[in-house]
């Protein structure tokens, strides 16, 4: 009866690793799902935005998203993603 408690005991106890890993692989799917919206968010308002820019308001707008998706990646990347 002992050994058989302690069987159960350490089957709870991997019940709940697992608990805290699916929550955790929840909340990377859901900040992964916040961070698409956002950045398709950003990419349909600059397009509409950039109709009415001149050709050189254009180049820079480029340069600055350019920019801001290497500085993105970079943090990423320090973070281990």
């Amino acid at each position: 009866m002992c050994l058989q408690m302690g069987i159960q005991s350490s089957h709870h106890r991997h019940d709940r690793w697992d608990n805290k890993k699916v929550g955790k692989m929840r909340t990377y799917i859901l900040y992964g799902f916040g961070i698409i919206s956002c950045i398709a968010g950003m990419g349909y308002l600059a397009a509409e935005y950039i109709k009415y820019l001149s050709e050189p308001l254009k180049l820079v707008c480029l340069l600055l998203v350019v920019g801001m998706f290497g500085f993105l990646g970079k943090y990423f990347q320090e973070i281990g993603w």
